[in-house]
C-alpha cells in the first residue's frame, strides 16, 4: 500500500481548561458557544479537500495530497481569526509528513511534527510552519511556483528568529488587533 503525505496542522485552544472551569462554576456552557462559533468557519469547507476534526482542545486540519499550500495555510489563517472573532486564542503546528486516517484510525507522523512544533516553538498564540515544508517550497520539490507566489503576496507566512509561522493577520491588521487586545 502507497505512503500517503499530507499538510496537517494541529491546533490548540488555549486556556482550555480555565473556560471549562469558568462555564462549571458559572453553570454555563459559554465556552462551548465561543467553540462552536469559531469552528463555523470550517463547515463551508470542500470536504475532498481538507477534512477536520475537533477533539476536546485540540482541532486537527488535513489536507488532500493535491491541495495547494495557499490553500491550506490561507485556511489555517481563517480559522485564527474565527477564534479571535470568538474571544479564543490559539497556537498549532503544520507539517507536511506521512498521514493516514480511516474511520476511528489515525496514523500520522504529521501530526507528531505538528505537536512537537505546537509545544516547543509555536510559545505564543502562533501557528508554526515546519522548516521541511518551507524548504520544499523555496526548492520547488513539492509544492509549486504559483504557491510561493501566491504566498508572497498574499503576505501569508512570517518568520521570526528563523521560524516561519501563519500571518493570519495580513490585511486585517487593525481588526485583529482589536479582538486581541479584547481578550
Amino acid at each position: 500500500m502507497a505512503r500517503t503525505y499530507s499538510l496537517v496542522a494541529l491546533l490548540d485552544v488555549l486556556a482550555y481548561r480555565n473556560h471549562l472551569k469558568a462555564d462549571r462554576s458559572s453553570g454555563t456552557e459559554t465556552f462551548k458557544t465561543k467553540l462552536e462559533s469559531a469552528l463555523s468557519v470550517l463547515t463551508s469547507i470542500n470536504e475532498t479537500e481538507l477534512s477536520y476534526q475537533a477533539i476536546s482542545d485540540t482541532i486537527i486540519v488535513a489536507a488532500n495530497p493535491s491541495t495547494a499550500l495557499t490553500d491550506f495555510i490561507s485556511t489555517i489563517a481563517e480559522v485564527q481569526r474565527s477564534f479571535l472573532q470568538s474571544g479564543l486564542l490559539i497556537r498549532g503546528g503544520i507539517a507536511f509528513e506521512q498521514h493516514f486516517r480511516s474511520g476511528n484510525l489515525t496514523y500520522s507522523h504529521a501530526l507528531a511534527v505538528a505537536y512537537e512544533l505546537e509545544q516547543r516553538q509555536a510559545i505564543y498564540p502562533r501557528v508554526v510552519i515546519d522548516k521541511g515544508v518551507i524548504e520544499m517550497l523555496r526548492t520547488g520539490s513539492r509544492f509549486t511556483i504559483d504557491d510561493a507566489r501566491r504566498l508572497q503576496s498574499e503576505r501569508l507566512i512570517c518568520v521570526q528568529s528563523e521560524i516561519h509561522f501563519v500571518n493570519f493577520i495580513a490585511g486585517k491588521v487593525d481588526d485583529c488587533y482589536g479582538m486581541a487586545k479584547n481578550i
